[in-house]
């Protein structure tokens, strides 16, 4: 009889028999694979806030579909998230890559870069973010390549710098700093974040605009997220550090004068 699918909340469906191969590997099957995917959404959402925050976010987004499918261990370059159509999204994700393969190909050369839950936080990010319908792909002439995955890259920062409870030394060599594959860190890719006295701070001020967006849109889903995120004590969260007056609604130059 054939695996059946096994449902995550209201969005999320893993599917460890999709028919992608899942590399020669003892531990790997398809319902190995799903119960260790259970086991890491389980992770994020009970350990972080920031993980509850992103889970409830995707639990909003009812009537649309994230589904979960393994690929080879051995091809790090196959994690992905890509929209299939405007309700549907797919991760192609496999938690072993994240565990020692990528250490070994050089992509997380210090092995403090990359974690499986971290990996799987990131696209379920993409996946938020796609299937919320919002920044799909809008390009960037930086490290970040565009806007959606410049958002998946500072979410997972949050969610890491919570998850490990970072001091803020720790954040220029413990989080990431571009898109690329290869793991770069702050201390190599934004040298300026590095440095600063407050990581956070120097980040929402360089990219403010982005951050700011994040809470000035049209779309609930988006909104209610950010605020989300933006309550997660940790050592790095731009969102966070925005100044408190962006929370407040416009106020009138009037005061409590209204016309009649």
């Amino acid at each position: 009889m054939a695996l059946q699918p096994q449902p995550y909340g209201n969005t999320i469906i893993i599917d460890g028999d999709f028919p992608v191969a899942l590399g020669k590997h003892w531990f790997m099957t398809p319902e190995n694979y799903q119960t260790e995917m259970l086991g890491r959404l389980r992770f994020i959402e009970s350990k972080t806030d920031s993980g509850r925050a992103l889970l409830r976010g995707l639990n909003r987004l009812k009537g649309r579909i994230c589904r979960i499918i393994p690929v080879r261990f051995k091809d790090p370059g196959s994690t992905i998230t890509n929209p299939v159509d405007s309700t549907r999204s797919l991760i192609e994700y496999n938690p072993w890559t994240w565990n020692f393969e990528d250490k070994l190909q050089g992509i997380d050369p210090t092995n403090r870069g990359y974690d499986p839950d971290d990996v799987l936080f990131h696209e379920l990010v993409h996946a938020f973010l796609q299937l919320a319908r919002i920044f799909r792909s809008v390009p960037r002439k930086d490290q970040y390549d565009n806007r959606e995955d410049f958002y998946a890259v500072l979410f997972t920062n949050i969610y890491v710098s919570e998850r490990d409870k970072l001091s803020p030394r720790d954040i220029s060599n413990r989080l990431r700093g571009s898109h690329n594959l290869k793991f770069e860190s702050f201390d190599a890719s934004e040298p300026d974040v590095a440095k600063a006295s407050n990581p956070a701070v120097r980040f929402y001020k360089k990219y403010k605009s982005e951050i700011d967006e994040l809470f000035h849109t049209d779309n609930a889903a988006m909104t209610a997220l950010a605020e989300d995120l933006a309550a997660v004590d940790c050592s790095f969260n731009p969102l966070r550090s925005r100044p408190k007056s962006e929370y407040v609604p416009f106020e009138s130059p009037f005061g409590n004068w209204v016309p009649k």
